[in-house]
């Protein structure tokens, strides 16, 4: 892109100006695919956190009360938009959260109905 608006920019470069207009829109329309993609991806993890809290709450003790607290905090962090955040890396993570909440609520005993 900053290529594009170089030769936008350039006195007298006219002739490639259409060109680099082209390639700013072109890559100005990728950029906004890429966050429409991790947008939903994020959306997708935080609606799957949202579903194993409620495993999360039923589960006994300790275990219980760490994963909860673990899915809280996924669902207030998540996305971490700091300079150069790993959003791939935080769902993940996130994702894990979610199969540990999963795995725990199938091998412990709920606390209630």
């Amino acid at each position: 892109l900053e290529d594009a608006l170089l030769a936008i920019a350039t006195p007298g470069a006219s002739s490639s100006s259409g060109f680099a207009a082209n390639r700013l829109r072109q890559g100005v329309a990728e950029l906004a695919r890429r966050i429409a993609v991790e947008r939903s991806a994020i959306g997708d993890t935080r609606d799957r956190l949202l579903g194993v809290r409620g495993e999360a709450q039923r589960l006994e003790g300790a275990l219980g009360r760490r994963l909860l607290g673990e899915a809280d905090r996924w669902l207030k962090e998540l996305p971490d938009l700091g300079l150069g955040a790993d959003l791939a890396g935080q769902r993940a993570a996130a994702i894990a959260c979610c199969e540990r909440i999963v795995a725990a609520s199938r091998t412990a005993r709920p606390s209630r109905p």
